[in-house]
């Protein structure tokens, strides 16, 4: 049956594209109704298609393939009305695999149980992709009907392979998201573009050829201005601060070098080891970097794609390899340390179990790459490289442009560790020395590695507390 009804759905897309216009704006007038049949088909089952099964994943999307192909019969002299466009709209997010809401429920279930309220929203960029915003409007001590206006807004970013999930998985006493919430903020925790909360678009499955060509550019000139647009829309504010641990610096800093109008939004920029300048990255990640260019080559060649997806075996994988019972452990705490930097800071199993259902939460190849273009060729921070042909179509030069830092005049803080092998203080010294409105340059403990700033225990003490302190004078 599900074998006829997709055959059906296929041959009259088939005939769509193939037939003159007269046919197509015939038809465009009874789509509607075809529409409302295949969504009632996909609501019986979606259930089952949560369940990631091949047959399940493969049938929910061809029909959202099918609904977008018949969505451009539209394209004729009697467009639908508004209204039908935004029925339409849902039915293509019905019809699309389950949007991975085991994880929201989870996170949701982890936030509340603490007492805390958790919102969901959905924003859409300019170029199409829908990202899933969190919010955390007040603390857990304030009573659910207390007014809260003129209060402040912040919106916190992750870092890559990372979710807004990493903010709330250390638990009230040390997570960054409820801390800003029991300090009078409403809180908001954005996830980019790829992640296991932001994997659909108004054109494309996660499947398709082009879905995964992007980078942290993208990130900065995209996402993070829909998500600031929407938040000041909603709180009807001017201005809001802004929090972001590595990646999030670095998408924080393309964001205001591009779109030098958004320095104005920001009350404050806190960036906790940004990942700008990387000439000086130690471990293995700059071992595995020296293969970023033949990598990135091959990858422009085939299409970019999704690495580490919040996949349910990697999950059980990372799960056995790092619990405490495992003779794995120390290794798995090896592998961590050499990416991050020698532990000393205060990470601990009990963190690392609360984060591994979350983390890692799936990137595209080509951010890994964008960064790794970036250990390659120090004291630069420019957009992509193609190669030289296409920079040259590209960008009309041989080399990629550099960010023009001197337009970010946001106020900036900085905190960071001298024990961090992917953002070194070499690096942090180089950014300090290009940026125009530096507030507080914090070298935090020693011993404070990469993974430190999100998920060490002794991170509130060492870096959020003078932070959230910062943060009250603006």
């Amino acid at each position: 049956m599900k074998f006829a009804v997709f055959t059906l759905i296929v041959l009259s897309v088939g005939f769509l594209k193939n037939c003159n216009s007269d046919k197509r704006q015939e038809f465009a007038g009874d789509y509607k109704e075809l529409l409302k049949k295949i969504f009632n088909i996909t609501k019986t089952d979606m259930d089952r298609s949560c369940d990631k099964s091949t047959e399940e994943n493969t049938r929910t999307a061809n029909i959202g393939r099918a609904l977008m192909d018949i969505s451009n019969v539209n394209q004729s002299k009697n467009p639908p009305k508004p209204d039908d466009y935004t029925y339409e709209r849902k039915v293509i997010q019905a019809a699309l695999p389950c949007a991975k809401g085991d994880e929201v429920d989870k996170k949701n279930d982890v936030v509340e149980d603490y007492g805390y309220p958790f919102k969901i929203y959905n924003v859409e960029t300019e170029d199409g992709y829908i990202l899933q915003i969190h919010n955390i409007p007040f603390g857990r001590n304030v009573l659910k009907g207390s007014p809260k206006n003129n209060k402040p807004v912040v919106l916190v970013m992750h870092g890559n392979l990372g979710s807004s999930a990493d903010w709330v998985v250390t638990g009230p006493s040390n997570g960054l998201a409820f801390l800003l919430a029991d300090s009078g903020y409403d809180v908001w925790l954005g996830n980019n573009r790829g992640n296991t909360y932001s994997k659909n678009h108004t054109m494309f499955l996660e499947t398709s050829y082009g879905f995964w060509d992007f980078s942290w550019h993208e990130m900065g000139i995209y996402d993070l201005p829909a998500m600031i647009d929407f938040i000041l829309q909603i709180t009807g504010q001017k201005q809001l601060f802004y929090i972001g641990y590595s990646q999030g610096g670095t998408q924080f800093f393309v964001m205001n070098s591009m779109k030098p109008e958004y320095n104005d939004k920001i009350r404050l920029g806190v960036t906790f080891a940004p990942a700008v300048f990387l000439g000086n990255t130690k471990g293995a990640i700059n071992l595995l970097s020296k293969l970023s260019y033949p990598i990135g080559k091959f990858f422009e060649s085939v299409g970019h794609v999704e690495v580490l997806p919040a996949s349910p075996l990697l999950r059980v994988f990372t799960k056995k390899f790092c619990e405490d019972i495992s003779f794995t452990k120390p290794l798995c705490f090896m592998v961590i340390s050499s990416v991050s930097g020698q532990d000393g800071a205060g990470q601990n199993t009990t963190i690392l179990a609360g984060l591994l259902p979350y983390f890692p939460a799936g990137c595209s190849t080509k951010q890994l790459l964008h960064f790794g273009f970036g250990f390659e060729n120090p004291n630069t921070f420019r957009q992509y490289d193609y190669g030289v042909a296409k920079n040259l179509l590209k960008y009309k030069s041989v080399t990629p442009p550099e960010y023009p830092l001197e337009k970010v005049t946001v106020p900036v803080a900085i905190y960071h560790g001298t024990n961090d092998f992917l953002v070194d203080p070499k690096d942090i010294a180089l950014l300090e020395n290009k940026l125009k409105n530096i507030v507080r340059v914090s070298i935090c403990n020693a011993s404070l590695n990469h993974f430190d700033f999100n998920y060490g225990s002794n991170i509130r003490m060492e870096a959020y507390n003078d932070a959230l302190k910062l943060m009250e004078g603006y």
